[in-house]
């Protein structure tokens, strides 16, 4: 966004995707781990947009999200985005909530994300592979190379991706995750313990995905209803394992 800022628009193939010339700024300027610009060019001679996924899933998060569009073959920066630049925690919760709560996801994946998370909070607090992390998530076995899979990629990633895991690349076969700083302060259990058994069953308990409390400047009046929250609030109630089927809620915050 700061780019479109002070740049100008970003140009795109006919395709509708982006063209090389950002791909190869974006992939020097991001520092993505494990997607550095040294690392992207072991293996291409030159970068295409499906060749820096990072940039691929921002380029269609802020479409799916109505913070982008495109327009005559380029990807112009547009007021919304100019507002959010000055609101970078009211812009990461609107891009959180969109990518748990709203992408779309394949192979017929329902996430049920107050699960999940209880899982990440009890098994990440120390660290967990990804296969452990699975094990417990889905029950499969070592060799369910497929589900491990699914859950990297639409549950550990996005919440990499999102700063609230830390990954760590012990191996080709083999990623670990541990919480960072940013988890405990953005997620918290209400009416559980921080570390209550992700298992536990006959609990009753919520969620708060929660940025800090802002004037009321830093609520505009052009964020869409589901957009202007403090609070992410999500309510389930016994069930066992990961068995049970939660309903999100949004909860507005009070007139500040």
């Amino acid at each position: 966004m700061s780019h479109l800022a002070e740049s100008g628009p970003i140009g795109l193939t006919p395709n509708t995707a982006i063209k090389r010339y950002f791909v190869t700024w974006a992939a020097a300027a991001f520092i993505w781990p494990g997607y550095t610009a040294d690392e992207l060019y072991a293996i291409n001679k030159v970068l295409n947009d499906h060749d820096f996924p990072p940039l691929a899933v921002l380029h269609d998060l802020l479409l799916a999200a109505k913070l982008a569009r495109h327009r005559k073959g380029f990807l112009p920066i547009i007021k919304i985005d100019k507002d959010l630049l000055e609101y970078p925690r009211i812009l990461w919760i609107t891009l959180a909530q969109h990518l748990l709560l709203s992408a779309g996801y394949d192979d017929t994946q329902e996430i049920e994300w107050i699960l999940v998370l209880n899982a990440v909070n009890v098994e990440a607090h120390s660290g967990v592979t990804d296969t452990q992390f699975c094990a417990t998530l889905t029950g499969s076995d070592d060799n369910d190379y497929h589900m491990k899979s699914l859950v990297y990629v639409h549950v550990l990633r996005p919440l990499s991706w999102l700063g609230l895991l830390h990954e760590t690349q012990r191996s080709r076969t083999e990623r670990f995750f541990t919480k960072t700083a940013l988890c405990p302060v953005t997620i918290t259990f209400q009416g559980a313990s921080q570390m209550a058994p992700a298992t536990a069953p006959n609990q009753s308990y919520s969620l708060n995905f929660s940025i800090p409390r802002c004037g009321p400047s830093a609520l505009p009046f052009w964020m869409p209803k589901a957009g202007r929250l403090a609070n992410v609030l999500f309510r389930v109630a016994g069930g066992d394992s990961f068995g049970s089927h939660p309903s999100p809620m949004i909860c507005f915050p009070p007139p500040i």
